[in-house]
């Protein structure tokens, strides 16, 4: 099968997040299994009009770049709103990865009126499409309620983890040193991430394990306000904000903390909730949106209520004083995970899309 994937995110992980990962680890898995890849994104650099505009301009020039293929595809997959100006000459597919209208509302002023704006193109590719795939049921009811659409349409495939080649990753990093009780988090400093809930459960953490130590993995708009939210509460020295780091780093970031914390507002998935599980950490994240559906309570994490920093500060003491129960939990996650690996969810991915293939 030929597909052309279509998506304005930025293809690198310092800009696309998430959203590249799973784009980029999916047309992996596809192409290992057979099936030809098409990608056309947006080229690499900076975007001086800012994301909406670049969005929409790309979507603009799409119908003319899908054409110019030298194959046509059997099908194209548009990702979040991209595709939602085109003139459908091929099976179309709208991949949601974020709900954009779920995100805005975390949002303020200009970002939240780009967000805004994104999402009302997004809410028009969704009604376009005759197939909607998202990547968990929170998304999918989101989508169906923000967009006003049918959930009958809407199809869920997860997100996809490449294990292979996180496995090589850790092997390559090696041994870990002397077990810490060390926090991670890995994401893109978004106010919907929460990071500042950490940061504020984190004297309580210090009072009960004054050894305990949190190390964070990202950029974004937050960063400034995190940093400053650290010095105030005198973090200085317990809290590390390493931003962008090689794959190679991040490995060993994983391999060496006691457990992984996203205490998240909002997630449509949460691909650094298998990444940490494939790691064999502990995981501490939110009782909402799509994170129970990712990481099951008392299994292969912990969840606790959204916002309510002393109830993850005790669910962090909890673990970083019971290796076992922590090591217990990590285990039992790495187990879980092999059910998001990629082969498998490319095979999810076919299979969903085949049935709407065959009727045109």
């Amino acid at each position: 099968m030929r597909l052309a994937f279509l998506t304005s995110t930025p293809h690198s992980v310092q800009g696309g997040s998430g959203t590249f990962v799973g784009i980029n680890v999916l047309q992996r898995a596809l192409e290992a299994a057979g099936h030809q890849i098409d990608l056309i994104s947006p080229p690499a650099g900076p975007m001086p009009f800012g994301h909406a505009a670049q969005r929409i301009g790309f979507n603009l020039r799409a119908g003319a770049r899908l054409a110019a293929l030298p194959q046509q595809p059997d099908a194209v997959i548009g990702f979040d709103l991209d595709g939602c100006l085109l003139q459908h000459q091929q099976p179309f597919v709208a991949s949601i990865k974020g709900v954009l209208a779920e995100e805005l509302q975390f949002e303020q002023g200009a970002v939240r009126f780009s967000l805004w704006l994104q999402s009302r193109f997004e809410r028009r590719n969704v009604h376009r499409a005759p197939l909607v795939l998202t990547t968990s049921n929170y998304a999918r009811i989101r989508i169906a309620e923000n967009y006003g659409i049918s959930t009958a349409k809407i199809t869920i495939v997860p997100e996809p983890i490449d294990l292979p080649h996180w496995q090589a990753a850790l092997a390559a990093a090696g041994s870990p040193a002397d077990w810490a009780p060390t926090i991670l988090t890995v994401c893109h400093l978004y106010p919907r991430k929460s990071v500042d809930l950490l940061l504020r459960a984190l004297p309580a953490v210090l009072t009960a394990i004054p050894q305990a130590r949190l190390r964070v993995v990202g950029v974004g708009p937050e960063l400034e306000r995190l940093l400053a939210l650290r010095d105030s509460l005198g973090l200085r020295q317990s809290a590390t904000f390493l931003q962008h780091i090689p794959f190679e780093q991040l490995a060993r970031e994983y391999r060496d903390c006691a457990v992984f914390c996203l205490p998240s507002r909002q997630e449509g998935f949460g691909i650094v909730l298998l990444e940490a599980m494939a790691a064999g950490k502990a995981v501490i994240t939110s009782r909402i949106a799509a994170m129970p559906e990712v990481v099951p309570d008392g299994v292969a994490g912990l969840l606790v209520p959204p916002g309510d920093p002393a109830a993850l500060a005790a669910a962090l003491i909890a673990l970083l004083s019971d290796r076992a129960r922590a090591e217990t939990l990590g285990r039992q996650g790495a187990a879980h995970v092999t059910a998001y690996g990629a082969p498998q969810v490319a095979a999810q991915f076919i299979a969903a899309i085949t049935p709407m293939l065959s009727a045109n």
